[in-house]
């Protein structure tokens, strides 16, 4: 049945497309369906006119059925010629005088009122514009409540025709009628499902485009988080390692500067990838761990002052009374908003004014307040400066650290707040909660006694700066053999037979993609006990995971200094450990 169906539709096609070639969609369907309307009813008001005319040989049914179906045709007409709106009137003008025409000559109720649920149909099919929709139902309407009132008030009386006859034109109308809705029907189904089918296409094709765009931006960020911070990590290291060999106190202090400003573009660099997590729903799971909250707040406010000592700002930084020593919370997290609250206070405070960084805590909430001194918030309303991408008026930045700090503070079941001061500036007041540690904390300290005696280390690393800082703190540890090569298969050809306590693996290898080293090693059963940690640049969640999940021990963010020997003895011992 489908196939004579398709088979009489390509037949039709020629007629039926009159007028659509050129358009798109779903104007070219509108217009399909009103040809096929206007053809087929063409067809029927003449073939019915023609046999009711021979049934009872009255030219009052002959004549008005074909100038019905000229009026049809001329329709189609009007569409070929591109008055698609002119035609669509015609056609529901002269089906609503023909509704009250042989409503009246016969007096069919049953038929007239078929014909009216068609004619209710129609416009939705033929008319974009719902002015014209209502206008055709409207006299739709009128045409029908003055059938009614003729047939219960006779204005006009009908034809009388005999009972046969009348039967016959009974079913013969009710046959046309209902011909006609079921053809409205179908092409109304048929649109909807064919826009259905397209807009499941274009979601599916949507779809498809954004994880392809998910799948490059997190490429890229995978790349920047490398080829940007890489180099900067490299100059840390040279500054990390030059403060070991210089004695002169003034090159030493130009020294620490230098160390603090690389490590405050590291933070810049960042930013950019924070928000690429924010964006991708790739942010990282918040981690709570013990803070020694005044060595943490000390530790980055002398960080922060030699940003503002450039600008000229003093910083003030207080610890109120009565903060814990010891709290337990996401310590990554807090930092980070810390780092770019203060920053851009010192970014909007004039020259020799002071930036104000007030501590207050409890067991269970952190309370972090930065106050500047400079114009204030002028952007109305104040909670609009946490969006993406807004700075301050000619004011120069990314307009993304406030944004970050936000969802972050958000991430952590807090909130940030910014006020307008009225002796001038603005403060930022983050409220985070904390809990008291659940144990007594572990101060995370190197200690002398505990060391990696008896050990041996490869370090796979193809950064020169980054492999003899990473070597020097192995054999700071007590590992009696420290081997150093700067490709995967040199690392393979090294442990295929021989067996080795610690890895160290660059996770960006040049050659070998880090994490198939590292299941080269894994599989191996003389290193099954071998620990495994991962540096490198690449602080994408993605990555992180996919390096745990392999098996890594610890995994830890470049640049890797002798701060970190504690980490490494806790990953050395099968305490898996990240650092960022």
């Amino acid at each position: 049945m489908s196939m004579i169906i398709q088979k009489i539709t390509s037949k039709l096609e020629p007629f039926t497309h009159v007028g659509s070639y050129h358009l798109a969609e779903p104007e070219k369907s509108r217009v399909i369906t009103a040809n096929t309307v206007y053809l087929s009813s063409a067809f029927l008001a003449t073939i019915t006119g023609v046999c009711f005319y021979f049934i009872c040989l009255d030219q009052k049914i002959l004549w008005p059925a074909l100038l019905e179906g000229i009026l049809f045709t001329t329709c189609y007409q009007l569409t070929k010629h591109r008055r698609r709106v002119l035609g669509g009137i015609i056609f529901t003008a002269t089906h609503c005088i023909a509704v009250l025409y042989y409503g009246i000559l016969f007096g069919f109720v049953l038929e007239t009122e078929l014909l009216v649920v068609f004619l209710v149909m129609v416009p939705f099919l033929l008319f974009k514009d719902r002015k014209i929709r209502r206008g055709s139902i409207f006299f739709t309407v009128l045409a029908f409540i003055a059938l009614e009132l003729n047939q219960e008030f006779d204005f006009i009386r009908p034809v009388e025709l005999d009972h046969t006859v009348r039967k016959l034109f009974h079913y013969l109308g009710l046959l046309v009628v209902i011909g006609l809705i079921i053809l409205v029907v179908w092409k109304m189904v048929s649109r909807t499902d064919s826009y259905s089918e397209n807009l499941e296409k274009q979601v599916a094709q949507r779809t498809l485009q954004l994880a392809e765009a998910n799948k490059y931006k997190t490429e890229f960020i995978q790349s920047l988080s490398h080829d940007v911070r890489a180099p900067l990590i490299a100059s840390l290291q040279v500054a990390e390692n030059l403060q070991t060999q210089l004695t002169d106190e003034n090159q030493q202090g130009g020294i620490a500067k230098l160390h603090a400003f690389i490590k405050l573009c590291l933070g810049v660099a960042g930013n950019v990838i924070e928000l690429t997590r924010i964006e991708t729903g790739n942010l990282l799971s918040s981690t709570k761990s013990p803070i020694n909250l005044s060595n943490w707040f000390n530790n980055n406010t002398e960080l922060l002052k030699v940003m503002a000592d450039r600008k000229r700002v003093n910083i003030i930084d207080v610890i109120c009374d009565g903060t814990p020593d010891w709290i337990e919370a996401d310590e990554v997290a807090l930092t980070k908003i810390m780092i770019n609250l203060v920053s851009n206070a010192i970014k909007f405070s004039p020259r020799n004014k002071s930036v104000v960084v007030q501590l207050e805590a409890t067991q269970s909430e952190i309370k972090l307040q930065v106050t500047d001194c400079g114009i204030g918030i002028a952007h109305e309303p104040i909670d609009e400066i946490f969006n993406l991408y807004f700075t301050g008026d000619k004011k120069r930045g990314t307009g993304i650290g406030l944004y970050i700090s936000k969802k972050l503070a958000v991430q952590l079941g807090g909130d940030l707040k910014a006020t307008n001061n009225a002796q001038g500036g603005a403060t930022f007041t983050l409220k985070i909660p904390c809990s008291a540690p659940t144990a007594k904390p572990n101060v995370v300290t190197y200690h002398p006694e505990e060391n990696l005696s008896d050990h041996t280390a490869l370090v796979v690393e193809d950064e020169e700066m980054a492999a003899h800082i990473i070597s020097r703190i192995l054999k700071d540890l007590g590992c009696t053999e420290v081997v150093r090569v700067a490709s995967g298969e040199e690392a393979i050809n090294l442990f295929r037979n021989k067996t080795y306590d610690i890895f160290i693996l660059d996770g960006n290898l040049p050659d070998t993609p880090g994490i198939e080293l590292l299941h080269e090693i894994k599989k191996r059963q003389h290193l099954k006990d071998s620990a495994v940690i991962i540096t490198t640049s690449n602080a994408v969640k993605e990555a992180i995971d996919d390096f745990m999940e392999a098996g890594a021990d610890g995994y830890f963010i470049k640049p890797v200094g002798p701060e970190t020997k504690p980490a490494i003895l806790k990953a050395c011992k099968k305490e898996r450990e990240i650092i960022y």
